[in-house]
């Protein structure tokens, strides 16, 4: 079975670049590694960014993150975590930076554990449009819910920021370009 997320869709998986995943440490080793080389400019040089590349491998990380941590707990629901898309919205008010995933899960282990979590799952599917739009779960709602009520019980919060603040030196880095020293004749 395969299910899309939008990692919004759950409490504990995050690739915020807004409040969380700024690039601030990022940028004052770079400043510093300009200072130490004997770069004037060190402090005023303009470094620019490329967002967008950097959502997206915050998205590719946080997967990769989540592919591992998923594969290896009992009951394996996940079997796979397949990239479909990221973006940021235009204004930080009401939401973060996002990325959809399509996962390949174990319908029936998934099943099993809707069964075992019926009352929270349940609670999160009602929270959906569609209930109140009908009135009753739908079966994809319910097994949505069910992934990501799995998913925000199995991955510890704590561990996966650590992993994003791990990588976000090298992602920051790896999409930014500044100008070359620019030489003086006098």
């Amino acid at each position: 079975m395969k299910l899309t997320l939008d990692n919004r869709d759950t409490e504990m998986i995050h690739i915020d670049t807004y409040s969380m995943l700024t690039g601030e440490s990022a940028e004052e080793q770079e400043r510093e590694n300009m200072k130490d080389q004997g770069r004037d400019d060190w402090d005023t040089v303009d470094i620019e960014y490329n967002h967008d590349a950097i959502v997206k491998d915050f998205a590719m990380a946080s997967i990769e993150y989540l592919q591992h941590e998923l594969s290896t707990e009992k009951p394996k629901i996940v079997e796979s975590i397949t990239y479909v898309s990221h973006g940021s919205p235009k204004f930080y008010n009401y939401t973060t930076d996002h990325y959809v995933a399509v996962y390949d899960v174990d319908e029936d282990e998934l099943q099993k554990y809707i069964a075992l979590n019926y009352d929270a799952v349940i609670e999160k599917a009602r929270a959906y449009d569609s209930f109140y739009v009908s009135g009753e779960v739908s079966k994809e709602d319910l097994a949505h819910a069910g992934l990501c009520h799995y998913i925000d019980n199995t991955i510890n919060g704590e561990y996966y920021n650590g992993e994003l603040w791990e990588c976000e030196g090298q992602i920051y880095y790896q999409n930014s370009t500044m100008p070359d020293i620019i030489e003086s004749n006098y």
